[in-house]
């Protein structure tokens, strides 16, 4: 798969309208500074254990794994998929850029430029698994099995099956609210 185009989903609820203004996605862990010297994952994980220490090893591994598959590991002309919790919308991109770190920006400093190719696209319009699979917890995280069903609904191909819901595991309360929602409106369209 290093040679293939993957998909990643990215949150990002305090500067969403940002990134679709400025054609942008952004990650924070802004104490970390420019990683843009870092050349493997152990390397990050250092840094990130000194500018952490508070930090336990799970959330050490977690969090600068995200970071380094930002940095390194997401490539330009990847699909990037991301879901607002603002206005309950898909939107999806093409990375364009590669790593750059803004240090005017407290919050999100980590960025990478995007081309937007559909934006505002409604949640309904997906299967229950597409939408369970982008309700991850993570900040940045790889779309592996419903990678297709996104690529496809650039140019408004989407499935119109009952979804055969697969587990996948739900760790925090407001994934599970969205979720729900998403169910029942995709239940009331169908008596509409």
């Amino acid at each position: 798969m290093n040679n293939e185009v993957k998909v990643w989903g990215i949150h990002n609820t305090n500067s969403e309208k940002e990134l679709l203004n400025k054609n942008i996605i952004a990650i924070g862990w802004d104490k970390l500074g420019d990683v843009s010297n870092i050349k493997t994952r152990e390397e990050l994980k250092e840094k990130y254990k000194k500018v952490y220490s508070e930090a336990s090893s799970q959330s050490i591994a977690n969090s600068a794994g995200q970071v380094f598959r930002f940095l390194k590991e997401a490539k330009i002309g990847d699909y990037v998929v991301f879901p607002s919790k603002f206005n309950r919308k898909i939107n999806i991109g093409k990375i364009v850029g590669d790593y750059v770190f803004d240090d005017t920006e407290n919050e999100y400093p980590h960025i990478r430029s995007v081309k937007w190719l559909k934006k505002d696209i409604e949640r309904e319009k997906f299967t229950q698994n597409a939408l369970y699979e982008i309700g991850s917890f993570l900040s940045w995280f790889l779309i592996q099995k419903n990678c297709n069903e996104f690529i496809e609904a650039i140019d408004n191909k989407f499935k119109n099956e009952v979804d055969n819901i697969e587990e996948y595991s739900m760790t925090d309360a407001e994934n599970i609210l969205n979720l729900t929602k998403d169910y029942i409106l995709k239940t009331l369209k169908t008596f509409y």
